[in-house]
């Protein structure tokens, strides 16, 4: 598009429609930012491209004005871990009943009800930890 700004096209290797990819040159850290702007597939045909260009350029003036671009939020680990760094008592539980389950590997956007139904049969079927105090001997029931 311009001297330190583009943007692509990655088609899919599953055969689907491809992720549209800006790129976007930052002077301060001498790399590369590199975004996904996804499918854009409610767009019609002619429409995507206009619509990628307006989100490079957005991109651009993001970068050059010093913003950064926030890490990717892509499983329900990633949103989890986002969670806990504003609260720190949620990082313990995260850590116990989230984080060693198979539905943190699971991406946001293919995250179904059935999904959690599962998650939340395992937890019942887990033992409670009891104990009386922090410092405490951990028990379960």
């Amino acid at each position: 598009m311009r001297a330190g700004c583009f943007i692509g096209f990655r088609p899919s290797k599953r055969g689907g429609k491809g992720t549209w990819i800006a790129r976007v040159y930052d002077e301060d850290t001498g790399k590369y930012q590199v975004k996904s702007l996804g499918d854009f597939g409610m767009l019609k045909g002619n429409e995507i491209f206009t619509a990628a260009r307006k989100e490079t350029e957005w991109l651009a003036e993001l970068v050059e004005a010093g913003g950064a671009i926030k890490a990717k939020i892509e499983t329900v680990a990633d949103a989890c871990r986002a969670y806990a760094a504003t609260r720190p008592e949620a990082g313990t539980r995260f850590e116990r009943y989230v984080y060693s389950n198979a539905l943190a590997k699971v991406k946001l956007s293919k995250l179904r009800r059935r999904h959690l139904a599962e998650w939340r049969k395992e937890l019942e079927a887990m033992p409670s930890l009891v104990s009386r105090s922090k410092a405490g001997e951990k028990r379960t029931r």
